[in-house]
């Protein structure tokens, strides 16, 4: 009898939920976004007999373990099964299994595992453990059951129910938080990414380019059928000096420059640009109810906005299909404001920003992936489109909704002039700003929100829906 084992029905063929799990990006998708996992190296993309993956594992502050799996077993579509070579436990084999069920299928998770205690001592270990490992594998199963859903209407959105053609698509930023899930989801789509960024690799779908010398590698552009524009410095991760706003303008405008004149000077070129916004492009606009026909706002945030927009529009004169999608508070304790959140939320010394008043517009990683996935298939998808939950909630509600999650108080509200003090013009557009948008036109073109509403979406990223 295996030590763990989890059950679930699935909502999609054998053949499927099999296909999925053998996807070179199922392992990121599979990891749970609190664990901070890091895979350090594969021998193959994806599962196949004998290949071989490291990963580092924390056990505890500043401490961590290289996890070092082989997989053992592969029975398509049944069945594979990895078991531990070195890492955290005395013996650990985990055997993923798949089973057709009328028109569904199963999909059971079994594991026998022995911990390197002394057997007086694993008792609560043992069941530390067990809580941990429902906690992850209810997760997993809720990632493949939501993705294979993903997967399914995405298909039908391009025509017969059949798959969508694979695609080869360039993403820039693809080490990013944003990037690292979507080339995940896009393998899983059965297309093949490529990545630019500024870092040399000799992986030959991973490109290097250089906006400050105006290099973009040409081969990449004439490999695309599409490409989805992420690259931009991070806009919360340091205070607003003017050389600060000045890095943050630059990698956006700059960037988008060079990348639709490099589009120009290929002869083969991509069928679709998918070039990120923000709505910041909005500015602060206290109740009003924004979609994309609304104007743009006047703050430091929207004028980015605006001239990124501008630069990507560009590629509309070259024959691509051009997007813009206009991005919210992107929420995963992977990396972000949530992230940045939980430590005093968990520590129940957190409470509302200013009034609270504030309109937050938010969207949760897995509906960004798939909006983003849907406007790549969808191929009368053109222009703007905010990528938002359609559920907006205020900073007080939110503050109650994500204390609730995790069940803490939320009694210590944080001053308006204390964060201006802390923060300057940082606090005053990311914080404090009131933005209450909604995804009109997504709606409107189709799209079925996986986590239409902020509760629901804590719960999941935060793994709370399913032990502690």
């Amino acid at each position: 009898m295996p030590q763990f084992s989890k059950k679930s029905t699935i909502s999609a063929s054998q053949e499927e939920l099999f296909r999925y799990h053998m996807s070179p990006g199922a392992l990121h998708r599979l990891i749970p976004p609190w664990e901070d996992i890091q895979v350090l190296s594969q021998t193959t993309p994806g599962v196949t007999q004998g290949s071989e993956v490291q990963l580092q594992v924390p056990l505890g502050p500043g401490v961590a373990k290289v996890w070092h799996a082989r997989h053992t077993e592969l029975t398509a579509p049944e069945s594979f099964t990895d078991q531990q070579l070195s890492g955290p436990f005395a013996r650990w084999i985990h055997q993923h299994r798949f089973r057709a069920k009328d028109e569904k299928s199963e999909l059971s998770d079994e594991i026998d595992y022995q911990l390197p205690l002394h057997p007086l001592s694993t008792l609560v270990a043992d069941w530390f453990v067990q809580q941990k490992l429902e906690r992850t594998f209810h997760f997993r199963h809720q990632r493949t059951a939501a993705d294979l859903t993903a997967l399914r209407f995405l298909n039908q959105s391009c025509g017969g129910g059949n798959p969508c053609p694979p695609k080869t698509v360039l993403v820039t930023g693809g080490t990013g938080l944003v990037g690292r899930n979507l080339i995940a989801f896009l393998h899983a789509l059965g297309h093949t990414p490529l990545t630019v960024s500024r870092s040399p690799s000799d992986d030959p779908n991973q490109y290097q380019w250089d906006i400050e010398a105006g290099v973009f590698p040409y081969e990449a552009l004439e490999r695309a059928d599409a490409v989805i524009h992420l690259a931009g410095e991070g806009i919360a991760e340091k205070r607003w000096s003017a050389a600060q706003k000045q890095r943050i303008r630059e990698s956006r405008v700059a960037g988008t420059r060079l990348l639709v004149q490099s589009i120009a000077e290929v002869r083969d070129r991509p069928e679709v640009l998918i070039s990120a916004s923000a709505t910041g492009y909005y500015g602060d606009r206290g109740d009003e109810e924004l979609t994309e026909a609304s104007s743009p706002g006047d703050a430091f945030t929207s004028t980015v906005a605006i001239e990124w927009e501008e630069e990507a529009q560009r590629a509309e004169s070259l024959g691509l299909r051009t997007i813009f999608p206009r991005i919210g508070i992107v929420l995963t304790p992977e990396g972000g404001a949530l992230r940045k959140m939980l430590l005093p939320f968990q520590c129940g010394v957190a409470g509302k920003l200013g009034s609270g008043q504030q309109w937050m517009s938010c969207i949760f990683i897995d509906d960004l992936v798939y909006g983003l996935s849907f406007l790549l298939e969808n191929s009368s998808c053109e222009g703007a489109y905010n990528m938002v939950t359609p559920s907006p909630e205020q900073n007080v509600s939110f503050t109650k909704a994500l204390g609730s999650v995790l069940h803490r108080p939320t009694p210590f509200p944080v001053p308006a002039p204390l964060l201006r003090l802390a923060l300057g013009e940082l606090a005053e557009e990311l914080l404090l700003a009131s933005t209450r948008v909604f995804p009109e036109r997504l709606l409107q073109a189709g799209y079925q929100f996986t986590f239409p509403n902020i509760p629901q979406g804590l719960a999941f990223v935060l793994g709370k829906d399913g032990g502690e």
